[in-house]
């Protein structure tokens, strides 16, 4: 997103140093290129869920007109460190970060340490944007985007504080780079290597035709010396930016999600390999296969953040309109989906922040693993007045069992017009569906159903199910369990989301097993009378 933000007095400047360099036959210097090489082929299908705690949802920040931005990471110690940006009025001016503990796992929250103040600065106007990284060695590195009096490249930076007590104190701001910057993310490679990306005007500042790109700076001694940066990621018009970095998993190199404002398509993600580290003598392209779209949906969604879990699978979280009539993106609201190893064919899971009024919003989110079980996202609430704080929610990760032995046992009607048929609901693609039949001798509630067959009998704390797109989605519907397709029990009538393709999480009171399930459609959610659904599954929380 745009990003005119702030920053603070008494700086000291970090030197700078050569990467990635040798000599030629003539003594002059040359970077080392990289040949091209490709990620490796992930065929997975990922079944991640996360099961929101909604009654867990709480402000965490400060009283304060202005909070966005929150990041949680864990210290070295245990305890938890956010971070967020803040300020004091209407025009959602973020002056100062704020950094806060917790000691209890994120129950509560200390009173917000004011790391850096740009209230009454000489030479800036504040700070925003923070991002933290838990280095090797156990300190933690503090990010954050500066602005400058006057707002020009020689002004502007992008910064760091570094804490050596896990949060309690934090040494003298440095800079990393000057220029029209924000929006950090970092890693640190095995060998020590930090990398910190940002967004970047600097080189089009200022100009009639002011474009921006991703900005990578390397640090071999925990931030002692920065090498000059490097450009990872520009596509001339399309303003990426917000990259959040992640090392991949089983060797697959790393990646890192932006948002391309004006392409209409968003998250994109960008591809190196480990022994490259991004010196390729071009950027990545979906040409070259180093850059791809990470969802399957025809969808732009902004401020991404990027999670990778033990498992493999990623969760790709951002804000995105998904229909709603706004126009300020803070009344958007917040996406999740999953993505297999690569954060590539995500499809979306359920939503964090569910019925927002049309003057309230949720976007600028983080997520972050509280255990190998227990997902916290941080999330910028706004309100209807202008304000707005950050909130954490709480969700249980569930995985979905998988689907290869599941058959579609009974039926009482499918679509042949087009292939709507029942088998649809099992391959795992929400952009096929099952539709009871309308063509011919179309069929009517209350004589809808279709039973599944998963082969064996299975223990699993509920059901899953994605609405198919446009109309005939359904309104409510009963599922019974049976253990030999004769004699059902009933596990109730839910009431269900009428998102598109959105994988609706349907929890039980308890675990039970069971062989066959039949779900029965009770009611629409329009006047037709042939309801459909694009998948089903069932899930465990172990």
């Amino acid at each position: 997103m745009n990003k005119k933000y702030l920053i603070i007095g008494a700086l000291s400047c970090v030197a700078f140093f050569s990467a990635c360099k040798k000599n030629n036959n003539n003594g002059a210097e040359i970077e080392e290129i990289h040949p091209d090489d490709l990620p490796p082929i992930d065929n997975s299908i990922p079944s991640v869920n996360i099961l929101w705690n909604h009654a867990s949802a709480k402000k965490v920040s400060h009283t304060t007109f202005f909070s966005d931005y929150g990041r949680i990471h864990r210290a070295a110690d245990g305890n938890l460190v956010m971070a967020y940006g803040f300020g004091p009025d209407v025009n959602n001016t973020r002056i100062s970060i704020a950094v806060k503990r917790s000691t209890d796992n994120g129950v509560t929250w200390s009173e917000p340490n004011v790391v850096m103040n740009g209230v009454n600065q000489a030479n800036y106007t504040g700070f925003a944007n923070p991002e933290m990284l838990v280095m090797k060695n156990g300190w933690l590195m503090l990010a954050f985007e500066g602005k400058g009096k006057p707002d020009d490249n020689n002004k502007n930076n992008m910064q760091f504080i570094i804490s050596k007590d896990n949060g309690l104190t934090w040494g003298q701001p440095q800079i990393v780079a000057k220029g029209r910057a924000w929006e950090p993310g970092m890693i640190q490679l095995p060998d020590g290597e930090i990398e910190m990306f940002w967004s970047s005007e600097a080189k089009w500042w200022p100009s009639s035709d002011v474009q921006q790109e991703i900005l990578m700076a390397r640090s071999k001694d925990n931030g002692a010396t920065w090498a000059t940066p490097e450009t990872v990621a520009y596509t001339y018009g399309m303003r990426d930016g917000m990259p959040t970095p992640v090392i991949l998993k089983d060797n697959k190199g790393m990646i890192f999600t932006i948002e391309s404002i004006r392409d209409g398509k968003s998250p994109y993600v960008l591809w190196s390999s480990m022994a490259a580290r991004w010196k390729y003598k071009t950027l990545g392209t979906s040409t070259n296969g180093r850059r791809w779209l990470s969802t399957v949906d025809n969808i732009f969604g902004a401020g991404p953040h990027l999670l990778q879990l033990e498992t493999g699978e990623t969760l790709i979280s951002f804000h995105s309109k998904d229909g709603r009539n706004v126009s300020n993106f803070h009344k958007e609201i917040m996406l999740v989906y999953r993505g297999n190893g690569l954060a590539k064919n995500a499809v979306r899971i359920s939503d964090p922040w569910l019925d927002l009024p049309l003057d309230q919003g949720a976007y600028y989110s983080q997520m972050f693993m509280k255990d190998q079980k227990n997902i916290i996202m941080a999330t910028t609430r706004s309100f209807a007045n202008g304000s707005s704080e950050v909130w954490t929610k709480e969700g249980r990760i569930v995985h979905n069992l998988p689907k290869a032995k599941w058959t579609v046992k009974e039926f009482s009607s499918e679509e042949p017009s087009n292939n709507r048929l029942a088998d649809r609901l099992l391959d795992n693609d929400p952009t096929t569906f099952w539709i009871t039949r309308y063509s011919v001798n179309a069929t009517n509630y209350p004589n809808h159903f279709v039973t599944i067959d998963m082969g064996e009998k299975l223990e699993l704390d509920g059901f899953s199910v994605a609405q198919k797109p446009g109309d005939r989605k359904i309104a409510t519907m009963e599922i019974l369990t049976s253990d030999d397709n004769i004699t059902f029990t009933s596990r109730g009538t839910f009431t269900l989301k009428t998102k598109d393709r959105e994988e609706h999480l349907l929890p039980l009171p308890a675990k039970i097993s069971a062989r066959y399930f039949k779900l029965v459609p009770k009611t629409g959610a329009d006047a037709q009378r042939q309801p459909g659904l694009a998948e089903v599954g069932a899930f465990t929380f172990d």
